[in-house]
Order: structure tokens, then C-alpha cells, then sequence
């Protein structure tokens, strides 16, 4: 199945209540220790580390692609600017991470503009400002089970503590096949 496979969807499923808060109100507090918890949604797994916010649908009004999650080592806000969840990324903390995950229509996507998902995952070169974010990501295109996605990364001016800690999270990844269930 390969990380293809689990970058491709993070995110809750499960417990949607208690997904969409954090476990502390501190930005630092309760990211580093402790197992993670894993989260399922639309047939994508990920194990979020604990005490990060996973929140689900963080842009209701973005229809497609789809933004089934976002995730952030703090309590992030919801709402965006129609594609992007443009509220999390300008609360975002200076030592703090954020991503989430878009995931595109099967139909009109090139497959060779999602590559399979490389294990362990690699957050690559830091590219933008994005146009729809209005700061520098990292951006990631994969394919997994049919299914096509990307994933954007901002990590905090002073986040980089962080970073193994995203990539723990999207290598946790793992796709089910579309209408393969929660």
C-alpha cells in the first residue's frame, strides 16, 4: 500500500466532536509526548500526535477538490477563503505546524501529475507563496488506490522541532480505495 497509500488521506472519521479541539491550549504544550491517536475519514487513516488539533472539513465552503482535513499543533480555527484554510494559516503560531490535505476528482487529473506516495514521506523543496494560501508551502502530489491528493505544510518560523513530527503523521497515512468506508 505504501505511504501513497497513507499520505494520501489524514484525518477523523470516528470521533468528530473530539477531533476538532485540541487536548491543551497551549500552542507547545502536549505535542511531544505520548502516543498518537488514530484518526479516520472518508477512508484515509492517519495518527495524529497528541494533543494536535485535527480538524475536519476546515473550509465548508470549498467544494472541489475536496478538503476532508486540515492539522495543526494548536487549536485551529475553521473557515477559509474558498480554497484554502486561510484562518488556520494566518493564526498560525510561530512555533507551530499546520497541513492539510486536498483531495482532487478522479476524472480530468493527469496520473502522471500524482506520482505514488515514496515511503518514509518527504516533505520536498519549499516552494509559493501559493496563490490561494499567500505564503510559502511545502506541496506534495500523490496518488493512492485511485484516489489522487495533495498535501500543503507550513511550518512556523520557529517550528522546526516540528517537522519530524509532520512527517511521522503523513507517512502514517493510509488510503482505502473510494467507497471503501470510514
Amino acid at each position: 500500500m505504501g505511504i501513497a497509500g497513507g499520505v494520501a488521506a489524514v484525518l477523523l472519521s470516528l470521533v468528530p466532536s473530539a477531533c476538532n479541539t485540541s487536548a491543551s491550549s497551549s500552542p507547545s504544550a502536549g505535542r511531544h509526548r505520548g502516543a498518537p491517536r488514530l484518526r479516520t475519514v472518508d477512508g484515509i487513516s492517519i495518527e495524529v500526535p497528541k494533543g494536535w488539533t485535527l480538524r475536519r472539513n476546515p473550509v465548508p465552503t470549498l467544494v472541489e477538490p475536496s478538503l476532508p482535513f486540515a492539522v495543526g499543533s494548536w487549536p485551529l480555527p475553521s473557515g477559509g477563503n474558498g480554497c484554502a484554510p486561510s484562518r488556520a494559516i494566518s493564526a498560525e503560531p510561530a512555533a507551530a505546524a499546520l497541513f492539510w490535505l486536498y483531495e482532487y476528482p478522479r476524472a480530468g487529473q493527469r496520473r502522471s501529475d500524482f506520482p505514488p506516495q515514496d515511503e518514509p514521506f518527504r516533505l520536498g523543496r519549499l516552494g509559493g507563496p501559493f496563490e490561494c494560501l499567500g505564503v510559502r508551502a511545502y506541496r506534495i502530489r500523490f496518488r493512492s488506490h485511485g484516489r489522487y491528493f495533495q498535501v500543503h505544510v507550513i511550518l512556523g518560523r520557529r517550528a522546526g522541532r516540528l517537522r519530524h513530527l509532520v512527517i511521522a503523521a503523513l507517512s502514517s497515512l493510509r488510503v482505502r480505495p473510494a467507497g471503501g468506508g470510514t
